[in-house]
């Protein structure tokens, strides 16, 4: 009996704890939440909606529990001295804009190949002493200078030689043949017509895409990576311009966040519990021991599984989100994190009833009551 127990005490337990959703807090008042992914090279790694962010473990105030349950609001416990995962991990290969073709794209700060600027210590300045007028007039200064009694001889600083070097001339490269073909890629993946491609180029760059630079054809690809781009308006004449997908989605799940009530999915999930034990008791009916076990998970899967099914709705969409792309993007992110808030309620539900009930017939099998 007492092992009957233990086993989904310690499988609540596992549960309740074995979640990595982090708040970080930063100097400069920035606070970020997500799903801690882990330290490499002096920086933590956290994925916020589908994009992993990354700090300098300098800039960071503090890390806290964000997971719903008994470690809510408590430090996060990592070690910036250890590298807890691998950079294929971090930053997988993708898009190279320069090229057109598929690349590992490593930023500056973690790229071996880039020297980091060293630090240089400032040289402590010593003040010349004024010149000594002697009886036959103005003698040269002495060679030497007293600092706290000790005498230091005076080294005459190194006049600066160097000449600046006159600029070299500035050539304008033109696009490449693998950024033409990722334009037109990434411009249809937008629902974008050659002409809807041409007329954004022509308002943004004034030109069309044979005649782009290549800094030009990087910078397009970036945006259209970037979600930032939609279908130019001819009457409007706007610029096609709106919210990276980043700010999308991170104004998608504060939102959902706030709207979310975790007390009520809470009391559904915990209702579980009930659900749990018919479904148990129906199942050991049915085919004992097996039924038992097969029928309460079930019944304990129940609010979860109205959780996951319930229809939900956006309620309302930010006046910066002005296009329907970044719509449908904002809509996409916040329907799948409500769904993700309202399961992980009922779960938490779930668990604690779990908890509680163990420690109940614990107590009762000590003989406490």
């Amino acid at each position: 009996m007492n092992r009957s127990i233990a086993l989904p005490l310690l499988m609540a337990f596992s549960f309740l704890f074995g979640d990595n959703n982090v708040q970080v807090r930063l100097e400069n008042g920035q606070k970020d939440q997500g799903e801690f992914i882990g330290t490499y090279m002096n920086h933590i790694h956290i994925l916020v909606g589908e994009k992993i962010i990354y700090y300098a473990c300098d800039d960071i105030v503090s890390i806290t529990n964000a997971s719903e349950g008994i470690s809510y609001g408590k430090g996060y416990d990592y070690d910036c001295s250890k590298n807890t995962v691998t950079a294929d991990i971090l930053f997988p290969p993708e898009l190279d804009p320069m090229t057109g073709e598929m690349a590992q794209m490593l930023p500056d700060v973690f790229n071996p190949d880039i020297p980091k600027p060293a630090v240089e210590k400032a040289t402590p300045v010593v003040q010349k002493p004024d010149t000594k007028v002697a009886a036959g007039g103005v003698s040269a200064p002495e060679d030497f200078v007293i600092i706290d009694g000790v005498k230091y001889a005076r080294v005459a600083p190194e006049k600066e030689t160097a000449q600046a070097e006159p600029k070299a001339a500035v050539s304008v490269r033109a696009i490449l043949p693998g950024q033409k073909s990722a334009i037109k890629s990434l411009s249809r993946a937008a629902d974008f017509t050659n002409a809807d491609l041409n007329t954004f180029l022509i308002q943004n760059y004034t030109q069309p895409l044979d005649g782009l630079s290549h800094a030009q054809a990087r910078n397009v690809i970036n945006k259209f990576q970037a979600g930032s781009v939609s279908k130019p308006s001819p009457e409007t004449g706007t610029r096609g311009t709106t919210l990276s997908t980043l700010e999308i989605r991170s104004l998608a799940l504060m939102n959902a966040g706030q709207k979310h009530v975790g007390l009520g999915w809470g009391l559904l999930g915990l209702a579980g519990c009930g659900s749990g034990m018919m479904g148990g008791m129906i199942g050991g009916e049915m085919a004992d021991f097996p039924g038992f076990i097969i029928g309460g998970a079930i019944g304990l899967g129940l609010p979860s599984l109205v959780a996951s099914s319930s229809t939900q709705s956006v309620p309302y969409y930010p006046n910066e989100i002005k296009t329907q792309n970044g719509k449908r993007q904002y809509k996409d992110a916040y329907l799948k994190e409500v769904g993700r808030l309202q399961v992980r309620s009922a779960q938490s539900g779930t668990v604690l009833g779990l908890v509680g009930f163990g420690v109940f017939m614990l107590m009762l099998i000590g003989g406490s009551f």
